[in-house]
């Protein structure tokens, strides 16, 4: 939208918008924030579209310690709210981005839908592990997964193991002491760091078919490796662990032929009263 400017960046999915800065100076990044509001505040006005104030909140995402907010910004005369998290697409922002509360919600999440499974999996029921493990794949391993190329290298991932170890376990009837790695095997299913390998070298695949996209650059060719290198308990990037797990694999980066919209998929139909 002309309304968006650098160095704000806008991301439009639907009837969501986000609008982003970053700035070394807070004041700066409110200030930019603040002008491209109006902006929109205005449009809005014009072209008699309407923004929900109560719906839009406002996240200072900082990893520094006792870094507090001390800014308002303003949606025409209303005053938008300042939160700790915000959920954006199915994920779970926090302000210090540790993904914690995120996580801590996929688990309770699917700790519920294993109650499913273990009403279906009681020998009263008569459920076959086949229909078991297609209904965890399906109300819980997609919970599981469903972003992890995020938060690949957290520390907090391990809270999760247990869910997936459970799900396996009520899917194929296997007794509480067997291990892991039969459980993996006996149901087909491998754990969920390989997962998480697979849709990190999955999404590098796709953004590199991408030249357009906007981390295509950050993604197929990180910068500042030797930096986190030197760092090594920082939490690094997605484009620099994409690299990584390639030369733990040995492996090469993925030829992947660039997408481009075919002249004949634009709508050049007329217009409709």
């Amino acid at each position: 939208m002309a309304c968006i400017r650098p160095p704000v960046h806008g991301l439009l999915y639907v009837d969501d918008l986000t609008i982003v800065c970053k700035s070394v100076n807070i004041n700066f990044a409110a200030r930019q924030i603040q002008l491209t509001l109006n902006r929109l505040f205005d449009w809005s006005h014009q072209s008699e579209f309407r923004f929900s104030p109560t719906m839009i909140v406002c996240v200072h995402f900082c990893r520094k310690r006792n870094c507090f907010v001390n800014i308002d910004l303003f949606l025409g005369d209303r005053q938008l709210q300042f939160v700790e998290e915000v959920r954006y697409l199915g994920l779970l922002f926090d302000r210090k981005l540790n993904w914690r509360s995120h996580l801590r919600q996929i688990k309770i999440s699917c700790t519920r839908a294993l109650n499913l499974l273990r009403v279906l999996s009681h020998p009263s029921v008569g459920t076959d592990h086949t229909t078991l493990l297609r209904l965890y794949r399906a109300l819980i391993l997609s919970k599981l997964t469903y972003g992890c190329h995020a938060y690949a290298r957290f520390s907090a991932l391990h809270t999760l193991d247990s869910v997936h170890h459970a799900g396996i376990r009520l899917s194929t009837g296997a007794y509480r002491t067997s291990t892991v790695t039969s459980l993996c095997v006996d149901a087909a299913e491998p754990p969920l760091e390989i997962h998480r390998m697979y849709y990190v070298l999955s999404y590098l695949a796709k953004i590199s078919s991408l030249a357009g996209h906007p981390a295509h650059n950050l993604v197929v060719y990180p910068v500042q490796r030797g930096l986190y290198e030197r760092r090594g308990h920082a939490t690094r990037p997605l484009g620099i662990r994409a690299s990584e797990l390639l030369e733990n694999l040995n492996a090469d980066p993925p030829t992947v032929c660039p997408v481009r919209l075919s002249p004949s998929s634009v709508d050049t139909c007329p217009p409709t009263d």
